[in-house]
């Protein structure tokens, strides 16, 4: 009878030790999945392929934004 006792002892032991090592590998990996933005600002749109990009970081024409220059020089409009 102690025996049988002893194994479901280690057994939940051993359950509760999994159970929180995997918790702790998920939530290691929900934070590497999603990092923080390292700025807030305002998005625009490229007027040649529609991908929103920060503005800081946009070619501007007028008030035509461009995610590249390739695209600044292809857009007709």
């Amino acid at each position: 009878m102690i025996r049988i006792a002893l194994f479901i002892f280690i057994g939940s032991v051993v359950w509760l030790m999994g159970r929180i090592a995997c918790q702790n590998a998920q939530e290691a990996q929900e934070k590497s999945t999603f990092p923080p933005m390292k700025e807030k600002g305002h998005f625009v749109q490229c007027a040649y392929c529609d991908t929103h990009i920060p503005e800081r970081e946009s070619i501007q024409k007028g008030n035509t934004h461009f995610c590249c220059e390739q695209h600044r020089q292809l857009y007709r409009g």
